[in-house]
This record gives C-alpha cells, structure tokens and sequence, in this order.
C-alpha cells in the first residue's frame, strides 16, 4: 500500500485548482484570498492509497481532492461497503477516521483514476480566519459527502438488484454524467464488482441485473469503459418517475 506523499513537497493555490471553493469572494478579496490559499500537493497513481495521518503534519483541515477517483471501501466480515470520490470531496487524515472500535472493520482506499489532491493546514486556517466563507465552503463540500453517502446508503435498501443498479447509475449521472445524442454518459469505468459493493449486493447478481437493463435498453456500456444511461419512458425504480426533463437540460449544460 503506498504511503502519503513524499518528503519533498510542492505548494497549490487551492483557489486556483477548485475557484468553486472562493466563489463568495470577489474582486481584491477573492485576488488576495487565491495567493494566500495554498496546499501541499499530493499527486497519487491508481492502485492501493491511503491518506496521511494527523501526525505526519500538514492536514490540519484534511485533503483536497481536485481531479481524480477514489473508492473509499470498508469490509465488515464478509460484508464490504464502498464510497466513491471525485473532485470537491474533502478527504480527512486517517486517524481521524476511525470507525466504532466496537465492530472489527478495516478502512481501504483505492484510487481509480489519477489523483491531485491538497492538503489543508496552518495557511488555510490563516485565509479562514480572514474569509470566513473559505471554511464555510469546506463544511458544504463534507456535508454533500455525507447527503450522497446517505442516498447511496438508502439505494442499498432497495428490494430489486436491477433497481439498485439503475438508481445507482442516476445518483451517479448527477455529479458526473453529461447529456449526449446517445444517452446520458456516465464516464465512470466501473467494474460489476464495484458496482456490487457500492449498492451491497454480490457480483454475480449485479451482472444478472445488467443484462436484464442492457436488454431494455436502460444501460449499455461503451468500448472504453462507460456507462450509458437511456431515459427511462415510465416509472424505473419502485413507483419513482424517470430523472425530469430539466435534470437533464442541468447535466447538459
């Protein structure tokens, strides 16, 4: 498993990778607010990761994620849950993520797609103490961390696998799908293993249940990897309606 990042460490303006995180700034504010917000940059290959602790040092407000997939796993037994995050997703030191000590699990993290991600410390603090809208931002971005792992969390609770898969692929599509001729693509090149990890189920039933939407026309998958997503023309998943017109009119845009 790789370690955090290496000795030698280069400096990223954080307004400059993610300009979404000073968006309450302006003018001289948001000028100033971009030279003095920096981080330590931590670029990561796909394969096994793990993020740095506290006590390594500059993580003070967690790590940055500004490009990249990473897939967040925890194994409980022979259960094992998955979380995947892209860029705007804060990652915490990993000893200040620690799991109820009373259930034996392990935390492991992945990378999918090459990473870049700043880590936060003493400067940071020094810009949110001046901008406070600097650490607002940073609490939104973990709060939408936890409202789309608590979505993720509700579609494992559906009855049907196909349903799972299918609402799965949506919530997805909302954060990184765009709207083509073909259908909504969702540029994710998700195996049937993570799939089953992700909406709790086995691999074997996730690929039962791809074929059943592949053959509706609901799902297909492109040569290089990605999901395409057909609009649905009645309800899809227990009663719910099919994404409305101008969820779509959003992902295009």
């Amino acid at each position: 498993m790789r370690p955090g990042p290496a000795p030698s460490r280069r400096l990223v303006r954080v307004l400059e990778v993610d300009p979404d995180l000073g968006q309450s700034l302006e003018g001289p504010d948001l000028a100033e607010a971009t030279r003095q917000t920096v981080g330590t940059l931590e670029v990561v290959e796909p394969g096994l990761w793990r993020p740095r602790t506290v006590h390594e040092g500059k993580v003070l407000y967690g790590g940055l994620v500004f490009e990249g997939l990473i897939v967040r796993e925890l194994s409980l037994g022979t259960a094992v849950s998955a979380e995947l995050l892209g860029a705007g997703d804060v990652v915490v030191p990993r000893d200040a993520d620690q799991v109820v000590p009373f259930v034996p699990s392990e935390m492991g993290w992945r990378v999918l797609e090459p990473a870049r991600i700043a880590w936060l410390d003493a400067p940071f603090a020094v810009a949110a103490r001046r901008w406070p809208h600097l650490g607002v931002a940073l609490l939104q971005r973990a709060q939408r961390r936890a409202d789309r792992l608590a979505v993720t969390q509700a579609i494992a609770q559906l009855t049907r696998i196909d349903d799972r898969v299918l609402a799965l692929f949506w919530h997805l599509a909302e954060r990184w799908g765009r709207v083509t001729t073909g259908g909504v693509v969702l540029p994710l090149r998700l195996t049937h293993k993570a799939i089953a990890r992700l909406i709790g189920a086995q691999r074997p039933s996730v690929t039962t249940a791809l074929t059943g939407l592949e053959r509706k026309g609901l799902v297909s998958r492109r040569e290089d990897g990605a999901w395409v997503l057909g609009v649905p023309t009645e309800p899809m998943i227990d009663g719910a309606l099919a994404p409305p017109p101008d969820a779509l009119v959003e992902l295009a845009d």
